[in-house]
């Protein structure tokens, strides 16, 4: 038997309310408040200020709650994502007390940790620990009155996986082959294939995919098209973050297309790197050990000072000068995109170029190299592969010793602060003559009047879209101070009211000087931005990344549209974004004072 429904009839009209329920039973009497009050429970003061600790896995960790209120309020911790709290081989979904010790932290253990404190009074006072510990051993964390979120993030070397049955892979000319591994890292790895020692790219043969499965693991894949002879041999996956640099291994090798294929085994992984430690029971942490300064003042500061505003200072004196030359293009930076790895290099700081006004055919796809260990050595690559693989095609020896690292390569000569004087040296590139010009002359060097926080450099020499800048600081005072020149003859100098011992970097694009923020931070932002032709502030907020957290090198290319940086020891390529929807002579700009 089957029934058929029929259509569903109209709404009928809303019926007559019911009558109002019974007050429920009374509730028990409280203990007594404060002459008398009772006080809702409060955990310092409800501020929305954020900061930041980074802990290296298997350190130990304690997160302290205090707060007050009447009567005593109960402390209770949960995660904010309301997975379990792992204590040793314990799971807490809540831990009652006002601390929780984690004893050899793993990367399960990061996320935001919710303080909450109850004491039957409404409302309930919550804080939540967002943790990064920067101290080394053993480090406790107390809540305070200005401190509202923590985050506990973990640091991770790459550890990579890989599949044991497709680590040998078998295949013949004209096929192709898949490679896959799996790096687990934190902070997010820089990563690439190498096919013997050379870095691969890219291209029609070379397919590269990078997946993040979570933000500790992501897999890599290399697919090789239409095999080669040549293709057979060793590939590695290679990641590197600011805790090490991890490689798993690959074999491709030639089988006959006409045998039998071996059903595939049992998956499991060949592992590289350092395994992480297995949990062990929660125990009561020891007295936290003293942070150096820099940490103690980091931390008391909540970071390092924000950038103030900007402005133009006294002007000098300009009878020598040339007029300036007017600007050739307009663009705002609107986003710096992620990192590409080019080469490791051993010297703790140096800088690399290419020239972005070349003058002789095949100038283009040379590279040119300096490093600390000889500051009257200039190298040239021939192209970017020799530059990967350090193959050097020519030496250049200097006349006088450069001072710093922040050199340029431009129209075929190469620009840099010589040590001791306040000379800008011209060293031409194809007659090996040299030419100076005097920044600030008449000044003397002062021994702590290093530019940026790095203290590497006096001079920043910078290449834009409108020629040849340098940035130095000035004697008399903090100021930060920008000429423009051509060859050895001065169009302008901007005396800038800001401190320049307070920014990471600075570089120039289309007539903009930018400030980096930290070059020590992982993560941090360009929040300055000040038009030199317009002598106006530009309110810009980007974010930056410093992956192995030790930049002392930033220079922009405007032919390529890169940003060219060295980070302990690692050369890295930023990718650019301009605001094409936004005139740079019409944008809103802070509001500036004239000394």
């Amino acid at each position: 038997m089957y029934s058929i429904h029929g259509l569903k009839g109209e709404r009928g009209t809303q019926g007559i309310p019911g009558i109002t329920g019974l007050p429920g039973p009374r509730g028990k009497r409280g203990p007594p408040g404060v002459n008398g009050v009772n006080v809702a429970p409060q955990i310092g003061e409800m501020s929305e200020m954020q900061q930041t600790i980074v802990v290296k896995e298997n350190e130990n960790v304690r997160l302290k709650c205090t707060a007050s209120g009447s009567p005593k309020p109960d402390i209770t911790w949960r995660r904010d994502d309301n997975k379990a709290i792992i204590l040793g081989s314990v799971s807490h979904t809540m831990i009652e007390g006002n601390r929780v010790n984690i004893t050899r932290i793993s990367r399960e253990h990061s996320g935001i940790y919710v303080c909450i404190a109850t004491n039957g009074v409404p409302p309930s006072s919550f804080k939540k620990y967002n943790v990064e510990v920067t101290c080394n051993h053993i480090f406790t964390l107390v809540m305070s009155q200005s401190l509202s979120y923590i985050t506990l993030v973990v640091t991770v070397p790459p550890l990579v996986k890989i599949a044991a049955p497709h680590q040998m892979v078998g295949t013949n000319n004209g096929s192709y082959s898949i490679l896959e591994c799996f790096v687990e890292a934190f902070p997010p790895p820089l990563s690439y294939w190498q096919f013997g020692d050379r870095i691969i790219e890219g291209n029609w043969k070379y397919k590269l995919d990078q997946q993040e499965l979570s933000p500790f693991t992501f897999k890599l894949v290399l697919n090789i098209t239409y095999i080669e002879p040549n293709d057979y041999g060793m590939y590695k996956c290679v990641a590197k973050n600011e805790r090490g640099k991890t490689h798993g291994v690959f074999t491709v090798f030639e089988i006959d297309p006409r045998l039998p294929k071996k059903p595939l085994e049992e998956p499991s992984y060949v592992i590289y790197g350092e395994v992480p430690l297995p949990p062990v029971e929660a125990t009561e942490c020891s007295p936290c050990p003293e942070c150096n300064q820099i940490i103690q003042r980091q931390c008391k500061n909540n970071g390092r000072p924000k950038i103030g505003s900007v402005s133009l200072a006294t002007n000098y004196n300009n009878s020598s000068w040339k007029s300036l030359s007017k600007r050739t293009n307009n663009c705002l930076l609107s986003q710096i995109g992620k990192p590409v790895f080019y080469r490791e290099t051993d010297s703790e700081w140096g800088s690399w170029m290419k020239d972005p006004m070349p003058l002789k055919p095949g100038d283009e796809h040379k590279y040119w190299l300096t490093t600390k260990d000889d500051k009257k050595l200039l190298s040239e690559f021939s192209n970017k592969e020799s530059f990967r693989n350090n193959d050097i095609s020519r030496n250049y020896s200097l006349l006088y010793k450069f001072s710093g690292n922040s050199q340029a390569i431009y129209s075929g000569s190469f620009y840099y602060s010589e040590e001791g004087t306040n000379k800008l040296v011209i060293f031409n590139l194809y007659t090996n003559d040299s030419s100076y010009l005097n920044v600030m002359d008449g000044t003397k060097r002062l021994s702590n009047q290093y530019l940026y926080t790095t203290q590497y450099n006096y001079m920043d020499i910078a290449t834009d879209e409108n020629g040849l800048w340098v940035i130095f600081p000035t004697n008399h005072t903090n100021n930060t101070m920008v000429m423009k020149f051509n060859g050895t003859q001065v169009e302008y100098i901007w005396n800038l009211t800001i401190d320049h011992k307070t920014v990471g970097e600075m570089f120039i694009i289309c007539g903009v000087l930018y400030g980096v923020e930290s070059v020590s931070e992982r993560n941090t932002k360009i929040e300055f931005a000040y038009d030199l032709y317009r002598n106006q502030q530009i309110d810009v907020s980007i974010d930056f990344t410093n992956p192995f957290s030790q930049t002392n090198f930033i220079s922009y290319n405007p032919k390529y549209q890169k940003l060219y940086t060295w980070d302990k020891g690692s050369q890295l390529e930023y990718p650019v974004r301009f605001n094409e929807s936004i005139d740079i002579n019409n944008i809103d700009t802070e509001s500036e004072d004239t000394d």
